[in-house]
């Protein structure tokens, strides 16, 4: 379980998270739904020990993540919503880099590493530099990179940017199968409501840093989940006619 306890982040005179607390459970996919702004990413990057909250604490299995960040990180992954990779590695060079860090021997890396190639049907770019790589090539790469070291905690910002439509199902069906299975507990921001609305269990509304809604079950937001999220963060009322009228 994560326990995140009424944690808040300045940056100068804005307060970018206000006093968030909600516990997420074991093995359910958690998600983290704001406009550009909303504190986000913010709330991500405090998760995944890149910030320091300025109040509060999180807990993974009542383990503050500042308190021992190395124990903790071991079974925690993490994808930023922009895939930062070594460009003059080769993909399968990646892999082994980022997996030897977490122990894992040679023959096990390749073996993984050569089935999430063909998984993403791109295997024909295992030996070739990444700075060759498209955006979504590169996407793929890192969440190879993410799982293969069987991680308790996926924490995923936006993670179908840049995919094609067939990568994209393909993450949602495993982030999906992940927590089926009792294998990950999930994290994760997109601004894509279909991809949540298939493959979340909860769903936690934040607008100006603070949390504004909680969705409980999947129920509740499998029908107006859009009408729901505007009328809390902007109103949907508004008119532009003024934009096309002629001078």
């Amino acid at each position: 379980m994560i326990k995140i306890n009424n944690i808040s982040k300045h940056f100068w005179n804005l307060k970018a998270v206000d006093e968030l607390s909600i516990d997420i459970k074991k093995w359910e996919c958690f998600w983290l739904l704001g406009r550009n702004g909303a504190g986000k990413s913010t709330t991500i990057k405090m998760m995944v020990w890149l910030l320091k909250p300025d109040e509060g604490e999180i807990l993974f299995d009542d383990e503050n993540i500042y308190d021992k960040p190395l124990v903790i990180k071991k079974d925690l992954a993490y994808i930023p919503d922009m895939p930062y990779i070594y460009e003059k590695l080769t993909g399968i060079e990646f892999l082994f880099f980022i997996w030897h860090m977490y122990g894992l021997k040679d023959e096990v890396i390749k073996e993984k590493a050569e089935k999430f190639f063909q998984i993403f049907e791109f295997e024909e770019m295992m030996n070739k530099k990444t700075e060759e790589y498209s955006h979504g090539m590169r996407q793929k790469l890192v969440f190879s990179a993410a799982l293969l070291h069987n991680p308790k905690y996926l924490i995923v910002d936006e993670p179908m940017v840049w995919l094609d439509p067939q990568s994209a199902k393909i993450i949602r069906q495993i982030l999906r199968q992940l927590v089926d299975e009792q294998w990950v507990t999930i994290i994760l921001t997109t601004h894509q409501l279909h991809v949540a609305q298939e493959v979340c269990d909860r769903i936690w509304i934040i607008h100006n840093g603070k949390m504004k809604k909680l969705f409980e079950d999947r129920k509740e937001f499998e029908n107006n989940l859009e009408e729901e999220f505007l009328k809390i963060t902007w109103g949907y009322d508004k008119s532009y006619k003024e934009l096309f009228q002629s001078p």
